[in-house]
């Protein structure tokens, strides 16, 4: 299985850079009139960094690789597929049941990180399990 993923390094700046930001986007009530930008907006922006740093951290390289570890990589990114199209499938029928006349789909930004992190706890869960049985 060759694949090209990120250099391992780039998780450490991935991570960084969520941190900072999510601690940003906690206290953006602080500092917006600092910046001079509308409150819609940087949180729009700040979002979307985090987003960002979500996909460096699923698709970078894992420090120690083997062929199992990849095989679970690529078994964690099929699940996190499936539970993204089973939010979807879930959220379009609770709209179609429920219907107020309004319809409130899941956007695609909280789609992809409801994936993201359901791979990202679930693949770091797997490989920890995987290390303990290998190691015991």
């Amino acid at each position: 299985m060759n694949e090209n993923l990120l250099p391992h390094y780039s998780k450490k700046f991935a991570l960084g850079i969520g941190i900072i930001t999510l601690i940003a986007l906690i206290f953006k009530n602080s500092y917006v009139d600092l910046l001079l930008i509308d409150q819609t907006r940087l949180v729009w922006i700040l979002k979307n960094i985090i987003l960002i740093a979500l996909i460096v951290l699923v698709f970078s390289k894992e420090k120690n690789v083997t062929k199992n570890i990849e095989k679970l990589k690529l078994q964690e990114l099929k699940g996190a597929l499936g539970f993204g199209i089973i939010i979807l499938f879930f959220d379009s029928f609770q709209e179609l049941v429920f219907w107020d006349g309004d319809y409130e789909m899941k956007s695609g930004y909280e789609l992809m990180v409801a994936m993201l992190i359901f791979h990202l706890v679930f693949f770091y869960y797997r490989k920890s399990k995987l290390k303990n049985t290998s190691k015991g």
